[in-house]
């Protein structure tokens, strides 16, 4: 996988966060959602604005591509929405 540069983290932890989507991620569910996806050592939630705290936990793994790739594979994974209504994993904004 290619380095990814600020905006395409920032656009990943827009959709992590999941605002103005059917499924959107309380600040205390973001670092369980990191840790679902397979992180190691992930620091809790700051009380910051949620988008920056993601966006900030991915550019610290920008150079390990293996944990961006899980969390692009935890995006998709219909275990992340259990509950919600069908197709939440497939609607990403644009």
């Amino acid at each position: 996988m290619e380095r990814l540069d600020d905006n395409t983290l920032r656009q990943l932890g827009r959709i992590i966060c999941g605002d103005d989507t059917p499924y959107s991620r309380r600040s205390y569910e973001l670092p369980k959602f990191l840790k679902d996806a397979g992180w190691a050592e992930v620091p809790d939630y700051d009380h910051g604005p949620r988008l920056e705290w993601v966006t900030q936990r991915l550019r610290e793994r920008r150079d390990h591509a293996d944990d961006i790739e899980r969390v692009i594979l935890r995006l998709c994974d219909q275990r992340e929405y259990m509950g919600e209504p069908p197709g939440t994993a497939a609607e990403i904004p644009n």
